[in-house]
């Protein structure tokens, strides 16, 4: 148990100082409902909280812990039954083409509770953050996933400002191999 506390708090401090849209540094916070790709399984929902933190030279450093629960499925998941409190710590850099267009790339490590222990593994990122109106951003990130399966993920989110440091976000993030697709609300301040 404690060091289930120490991860969590190694994770949280992650997360004060973590990367961007449009090379802004932000923390959300996010309902996230989790619904697996298998049918019979119910639906888990839970908190995320995400954050990114700019640094000089466009170069970025990102966080995220999600405490939804999922049922797994799949032939080398579904012995674990579930999975909860997922982490993600990373960093990675970013390249503007234009105002409003910033390709991003990174690498991060990422963490699950399951039944039967914590696993741990890395993904490769690559994305692009898109801001077509002044109101209005994309941020798009594809990863290659390494966690007791190789995977690939897809997160897309849409945000919108209310005022300059303050966005709604609605964000799915979708998981080949890990069999679940996640949609989410969240509230994002940028700094």
């Amino acid at each position: 148990m404690a060091s289930r506390s120490l991860r969590s708090a190694v994770c949280a401090f992650l997360l004060a100082f973590s990367a961007a849209s449009a090379g802004q540094t932000h923390l959300e916070v996010a309902y996230s409902e989790v619904n697996p790709d298998w049918k019979p399984y119910s639906n888990g929902a839970g908190v995320r909280v995400l954050g990114s933190l700019a640094l000089p030279h466009s170069f970025l450093i990102f966080g995220s812990y999600n405490t939804a629960t999922l049922k797994t499925s799949g032939p080398e998941l579904s012995r674990h039954q579930e999975a909860w409190d997922w982490r993600i710590a990373g960093a990675g850099w970013g390249y503007s083409l234009t105002n409003n267009l910033r390709l991003i790339g990174g690498a991060s490590y990422q963490g699950v509770d399951l039944h039967g222990g914590y696993e741990s593994g890395w993904a490769i990122h690559t994305g692009f953050q898109f801001m077509p109106l002044k109101w209005l951003f994309l941020d798009l990130d594809i990863a290659y996933l390494d966690l007791i399966v190789e995977d690939i993920s897809l997160e897309a989110t849409l945000g919108v400002h209310l005022v300059d440091q303050v966005a709604l976000t609605f964000r799915i993030h979708d998981h080949s191999d890990w069999d679940f697709t996640a949609y989410e609300a969240g509230l994002r301040l940028l700094f």
